[in-house]
């Protein structure tokens, strides 16, 4: 599992996974900013941002708990976001139905959205 993680998760389309970050839903793309930094001169926890466009998306899934958003190339990677993250459920219905025209594959499970931190 670390050698995957390794190997894939520290990618630099897919590290703001594993980073503090905040995801902004735009008409055509995300818009990912997290801390990082990309080289020794760049600033200690620095805001960095990356645009993901929707045109990029390859498939969806959703799960009872999440929803992972999968790029092809150039910007192959994917974002993992937990339902937990969405104010409610329309907000996660609605970025859902914005994504599908966009996919090639979905693989979704019917879900009951709750979000205890949110109510």
């Amino acid at each position: 599992m670390f050698l995957l993680f390794l190997i894939y998760g520290m990618l630099p389309t897919t590290a703001y996974n594993t980073l503090p970050h905040k995801i902004h839903f735009e008409e055509d793309a995300l818009e990912i900013e997290f801390l990082g930094n990309d080289n020794e001169d760049d600033q200690q926890g620095a805001i960095k941002s990356q645009r993901l466009e929707y045109n990029y998306v390859d498939r969806i899934s959703v799960g009872p708990s999440y929803l992972i958003v999968f790029f092809n190339a150039p910007r192959k990677g994917w974002l993992w976001m937990p339902v937990s993250s969405f104010y409610s459920q329309e907000d996660f219905k609605s970025i859902t139905e914005t994504l599908k025209p966009y996919c090639k594959e979905q693989k979704i499970v019917e879900i009951e959205y709750e979000n205890p931190k949110r109510q």
